[in-house]
């Protein structure tokens, strides 16, 4: 008898149904990783630009001597001369836009202990949002 050599055409389907298994599971697991790094993503985006607006917010509360001199729902002025204004689901500070994708904002100034608090609350993000309730307390 003769030592058959090579591959049979049963041996060749096993092997083409098993790489299709592994290419499908590995094209799953693809699918679900891609899909976290667009949530991280757009999570990252939505911190990023509330911490813009909190930094300026922050530098701008602390300053010695600088007092709020008009609030609306959705601006607020100081004495400095610098303005927050939510509009067009942007803040502005002064006429440039400083936050994006600004769902809702307002400003509200609070008499607290003889202290003056600004009391900002808003909601940022362009699909998921994440809402911020934050006082800021005048020196």
């Amino acid at each position: 008898m003769k030592d058959n050599k090579g591959i049979t055409l049963a041996n060749l389907v096993v092997y083409v149904v098993g790489f299709t298994i592994i290419i499908g599971i590995v094209t799953v697991i693809i699918s679900f990783i891609n899909t976290n790094i667009v949530q991280m993503n757009e999570a990252t985006d939505r911190v990023a630009e509330y911490s813009k607006f909190n930094l300026a917010f922050v530098e701008e509360v602390k300053k010695l001597n600088n007092e709020v001199t008009n609030v609306t729902s959705n601006s607020i002025e100081f004495s400095s001369g610098n303005k927050y204004t939510f509009q067009d689901n942007k803040i502005y500070l002064n006429k440039v836009a400083l936050v994006n994708h600004v769902k809702k904002c307002t400003f509200q100034l609070i008499n607290i202990d003889y202290k003056q608090v600004v009391a900002v609350n808003m909601e940022i993000g362009k699909g998921t949002t994440i809402t911020r309730n934050i006082r800021y307390v005048l020196p």
